[in-house]
């Protein structure tokens, strides 16, 4: 991550990337003294992996569970946007990709950072009034994963109320739910 983007991480990231900058630093001062020492460098090394791994967490971009992934580009870009058609598509593209990863391991349990990362969207886009009837359908999308139904079912249904010809557009599983 460069420095550009430090200011537009959230929190949490800003400081298991500074964590992981200390530790790092606290590793190569301990691997510098048992190299002058003359000690076994072997065991310090495996220790590598955790300020490594903090510092690059930061830049992974996917959430992946054992069935399925959202992007958080995608979800912050449809956040941010959410009248805007290929952020709304691209959302609703990643909401279907999932809804058929999780449908193939018997309906699993949300992964905690998929869970998460929909409970934000939601939770950001709900007490929105500017949405398209588009955007209803991707937000009653994230509703009905999380188990939000009757939420989920009153977004949906007035997508397609403001829009009828939405009834075509929208996946075949949610087509079900519209009368």
């Amino acid at each position: 991550m460069t420095i550009t983007n430090f200011a537009s991480m959230s929190a949490p990231d800003k400081i298991l990337l500074i964590m992981g900058i200390v530790l790092f630093a606290i590793l190569a001062v301990a691997l510098i003294v048992l190299l002058t020492k003359g000690r076994n460098i072997t065991p310090l090394l495996a220790f590598f992996i955790f300020p490594i791994g903090m510092i690059a967490f930061s830049e992974i971009i996917v959430l992946k569970g054992p069935w399925g992934e959202i992007d958080k580009n995608v979800s912050a870009h449809y956040v941010k946007d959410p009248t805007d058609p290929s952020a709304v598509k691209a959302y609703r593209t990643e909401l279907t990709r999932l809804d058929d990863a999780r449908a193939r391991h018997a309906n699993a349990p949300l992964p905690p950072q998929t869970e998460a990362n929909l409970k934000s969207t939601v939770s950001a886009l709900n007490g929105r009034s500017n949405l398209t009837p588009e955007s209803r359908v991707a937000l009653s999308h994230a509703q009905l994963l999380l188990g939000e139904t009757n939420a989920g079912l009153s977004n949906l249904r007035l997508a397609v109320k403001e829009n009828p010809t939405l009834r075509q557009t929208i996946d075949p599983r949610l087509q079900a739910l519209v009368k």
